[in-house]
């Protein structure tokens, strides 16, 4: 951890409607995640209504019914993605996950859309490996994926 940023350890937490991350998502430099449960139905903001700028693990989530103008649930999140049900998420670019990097490994990504590019993931940077991405749409370039780089291996699309 560099000097300056925060380490949040989340285990288990249940988002309600009365606003459970702050109006831009839960912004951090340093988190892991653990069997978290998004169930906010109107938890929105202008980039990531779910998670922005996390650097840490997020493994076996749900994260769900997000929205935001710039990456609904997973925005900047630079890390291991692993084990989480991303779903029913909404935003302009990448429905499920906008400009992350990192390994994006076991997740079912499904029923999210996108105004613009990619209802699933847009412009994600790693590994892309062993996930179910399925029912998601977009209004204008790829239902799925848009602007990705790195390895894609063993998904189901």
């Amino acid at each position: 951890m560099r000097a300056g940023e925060t380490r949040f350890f989340l285990e288990r937490h249940v988002f309600s409607r009365e606003g459970a991350a702050p109006r831009h998502g839960l912004h951090t430099t340093a988190c892991l995640l653990a069997a978290f449960f998004s169930l906010v139905i109107a938890n929105s903001g202008g980039g990531g209504g779910g998670l922005y700028g996390c650097r840490g693990e997020i493994l076996g989530n749900i994260i769900t019914a997000n929205s935001a103008l710039d990456g609904a649930r997973l925005t900047h999140c630079d890390a291991a993605i692993e084990n989480n049900h991303i779903q029913a998420n909404a935003a302009t670019d990448g429905g499920g996950l906008s400009v992350c990097s990192g390994t994006l490994r076991n997740n079912l990504i499904a029923g999210n859309s996108a105004a613009l590019f990619g209802g699933a993931i847009y412009g994600f940077g790693g590994i892309i490996q062993n996930n179910t991405v399925t029912a998601n749409n977009s209004s204008e370039y790829s239902g799925a994926l848009y602007s990705c780089r790195g390895v894609i291996e063993n998904c189901i699309v």
